[in-house]
C-alpha cells in the first residue's frame, strides 16, 4: 500500500456581510474592503493510492487549521477530521471539480465548517490555471446550515511551488499514480483542441540543388579531460577561401539543428559559399552522455579548445564563429574573459551575455527550479516521446492538457521548458510538415544545473560563473572585453525564449567599451530556432549572416 501526502496553502478574503447571494467574488471584494482576510493550511494524505483511485469520490484526508479575521478573530483554528475530494466523478468528464470540507470551531464555541470548491472547465483563453487555483469558499453553521460568509481563496504561484516541496511519499508508485490520475483529468477536460487560426502548414520549399558535402570528424581533449570533437564540412573537390567558421548550438540539442530539411541549410549555405565550417559538438550536446555541465564548462574548456583545434588544423591565423543559444552564452563568456584571441568576427543569436526572458518564464525558471532540483539532475525534451518516470510522466500529462498548438508532444514540451505558451521556440507557420516531424529526434536532455546557473543570471541581469575560477574576471561584465572580435547581435523580434532586449543589452555593453564597432540586427518575425530551421531562412536570414561574416575585421586593442 502507498501513501502520499503534501501541504496546501491558499489565502484570500470572505465577507460575513454579503452572504444573501451566491455571488463568491462579490464577497471577495467585501471582504477585502472590510479587510477580513482568510487562510487555511491543510495536509492533504492519500492513505491508499490504490483505495484512493477507485473510490468514485477520489478522497483524501485534509487536516491542519484555518485562520478567518473579522468575528472569528484571525487566529488559526484547528480542522477536524477534514475531507478532500479530487475530480469526484460525474456525469461530465468535461467538468470536473476539487471539493474541501474543513470542519472547525470558532472561538465562541460554535461548530462550523468550511466548504470550497474549485470549477475546472474548459473556458475561452487559458484557463486551466485559474480554474485549479481558485476556491470559491464558504463557511457555514455545521447545526443549522446556515451560511455565515462567502469569499474566494487563492493558491499563488508561490504557494504552488512551496506545495510541491512539501510532496512526501511512502511508496515508489504514490506519486505516479496520483500524478497520472490528475493529469489525465486535465486532459479530458482541456483536451486538445484544433489548431489556433492563423497556423498554415506550408509544403516543403523546392531545394537548391544539391551540394555534395565531404565530412570528416576531429576529436579534441579539455583540460579538464572531457572529449568532445568536431564535424569539419567542406564543399567537395574545392578547397575554401574564405576561411573556417566555428559554430556552436544551445542546450539540449546538437549541431545538427543547423542542419534542418530546409531548401538549403545554413551549413550547406557556408560550404557553397566557400567556408571551411567546424561545428563543434561540446558537452552540452546531446550526442555526448548525459553529464551535469554549466556554462563555465563551455567557456572555460570547450570553446577555447575548439577554436584551438580549428586553428591546428587549418592553420589559419584567425577563425570566425556563429554561435546561438547558450553555444553563444558560453562562448561569450569565455570569448570576454580573453581566452579566444584567435576569434576575429563573431555573429550570434538569441543571447550572448545578457538573459533577459518574458515574465511569466521569469517566475518560472526562479520558481520551478528549486523544486526540480529536489526530484531530478536532468530533465528531457523526449519525454514527449518516452517518459520513464513519475515526474516526466507528470510533466507529460499537464504538457498534453495545456498546450494545444500542435500534435508534437516534443515540440509542446520544448515549449514549457524554455518559456511560456504556445509555439516558444518558433513560429509554427514559418516550418514544413516535414521539418517539423524532423525536430522530433533533435531534443534531449538538460541538467537542473544549467538551469540553477540561469537562474541566478537573470537575477543578476547578466551572465555568472557557476562557481569562481582563477585566472578569469570574477564579474564578466565589471570591466571592459578582453577581446577585439567585431560582433553582430541577431535579435529575433518574436523570441519568445529570450527576449529581444537580452540582446539589445549585450550590444549595448559592448558599444558601451567599444563605440562603432558592433552591430544589431533585427530579424522580424523569427523566433529562437526558426531562424535556422523556417522555410524562407535562406532568403530572409542567411543573407544578412553572410553579409556579418564578411565584414573585414579591424583591429583594435582591447582595454585592460
Amino acid at each position: 500500500m502507498s501513501t502520499l501526502r503534501f501541504t496546501e496553502e491558499m489565502d484570500g478574503f470572505l465577507s460575513f456581510d454579503a452572504v444573501e447571494d451566491d455571488d463568491h467574488e462579490r464577497g471577495r471584494r467585501r471582504g477585502e474592503d472590510a479587510g477580513t482576510a482568510a487562510m487555511f493550511q491543510l495536509t492533504i494524505e492519500v492513505d491508499d493510492d490504490d483505495a484512493f483511485l477507485a473510490d468514485p469520490d477520489h478522497a483524501a484526508t485534509a487536516r491542519g487549521w484555518v485562520r478567518i479575521g473579522g468575528p472569528l478573530g484571525d487566529v488559526p483554528l484547528p480542522v477536524g477530521d477534514g475531507v478532500f475530494n479530487l475530480f469526484p466523478d460525474g456525469p461530465d468528464e468535461r467538468r470536473r471539480e476539487m471539493r474541501y470540507v474543513l470542519p472547525f470551531t470558532a472561538p465562541d464555541g460554535r461548530a462550523l465548517v468550511l466548504t470550497g470548491e474549485k470549477h475546472v472547465e474548459d473556458g475561452p483563453g487559458f484557463d486551466l490555471w485559474t480554474d485549479t487555483t481558485t476556491l470559491f469558499t464558504e463557511v457555514r453553521d455545521a447545526v443549522s446550515g446556515e451560511r455565515v460568509a462567502i469569499g474566494i481563496l487563492r493558491l499563488t504561484a508561490g504557494d504552488f511551488l512551496r506545495q510541491m516541496m512539501t510532496v512526501r511519499a511512502n511508496g515508489a508508485d504514490a506519486p505516479a499514480s496520483f500524478g497520472l490520475f490528475f493529469a489525465k483529468t486535465l486532459w479530458q477536460v482541456y483536451g486538445k483542441r484544433e489548431l489556433p487560426d492563423g497556423i498554415r502548414r506550408r509544403p516543403p520549399a523546392p531545394r537548391t540543388p544539391p551540394l555534395e558535402l565531404e565530412e570528416r570528424i576531429v576529436p579534441y581533449t579539455t583540460e579538464d579531460g572531457f572529449t568532445g570533437h568536431l564535424v569539419n564540412v567542406r564543399a567537395a573537390g574545392a578547397e575554401p577561401h574564405l576561411g573556417p567558421v566555428y559554430m556552436a548550438a544551445g542546450s539540449s540539442v546538437r549541431t545538427n539543428v543547423f542542419r534542418a530539411p530546409i531548401s538549403e541549410n545554413i551549413v550547406e549555405r557556408l560550404a557553397r559559399e566557400g567556408y571551411d565550417v567546424w561545428l563543434n559538438e561540446w558537452r552540452a550536446s546531446i550526442v555526448h552522455p548525459r553529464n551535469a555541465w554549466s556554462l563555465d564548462e563551455g567557456a572555460l574548456y570547450d570553446h577555447p579548445e575548439g577554436v584551438r583545434t580549428v586553428v591546428r588544423e587549418t592553420g589559419a591565423e584567425t577563425v570566425k564563429a556563429l554561435v546561438h543559444c547558450q553555444g553563444s552564452s558560453s562562448f561569450f563568456m569565455g570569448l570576454v574573459s580573453g581566452l579566444m584571441p584567435q576569434v576575429d568576427t563573431v555573429v550570434c543569436n538569441a543571447m550572448a551575455l545578457h538573459p533577459v526572458v518574458p515574465p511569466l518564464s521569469r517566475v518560472k525558471i526562479v520558481g520551478l527550479t528549486p523544486v526540480m532540483a529536489r526530484f531530478t539532475e536532468f530533465v528531457d525534451i523526449g519525454w514527449g516521446i518516452n517518459p520513464q518516470t513519475w515526474l516526466s510522466r507528470l510533466i507529460r500529462g499537464y504538457v498534453r492538457a495545456t498546450h494545444h498548438e500542435c500534435d508534437n508532444l516534443v515540440c509542446q514540451i520544448s515549449s514549457f521548458f524554455y518559456g511560456h505558451g504556445d509555439s516558444t521556440m518558433w513560429d509554427h507557420a514559418k516550418l514544413s510538415p516535414e521539418t517539423h516531424d524532423w525536430l522530433t529526434d533533435e531534443f534531449e536532455w538538460i541538467p537542473i544545473r544549467f538551469f540553477s546557473q540561469m537562474r541566478r543570471s537573470i537575477r543578476r541581469g547578466h551572465l555568472v560563473w557557476d562557481r569562481p575560477h582563477p585566472g578569469v574576471p570574477a564579474d564578466l561584465c565589471a570591466q571592459p572585453p578582453q577581446t577585439d572580435a567585431q560582433i553582430t547581435f541577431l535579435q529575433g523580434t518574436a523570441n519568445r525564449c529570450f527576449a529581444p532586449d537580452s540582446q539589445a543589452r549585450s550590444f549595448a555593453w559592448f558599444d558601451e567599451h567599444q563605440p562603432g564597432r558592433h552591430r544589431l540586427r533585427q530579424l522580424r518575425g523569427y523566433g529562437h530556432f526558426d531562424c535556422w530551421m523556417g522555410d524562407d531562412a535562406p532568403i530572409d536570414v542567411f543573407p544578412v549572416v553572410l553579409d556579418a561574416l564578411n565584414i573585414v575585421p579591424s583591429r583594435v586593442t582591447p582595454v585592460a
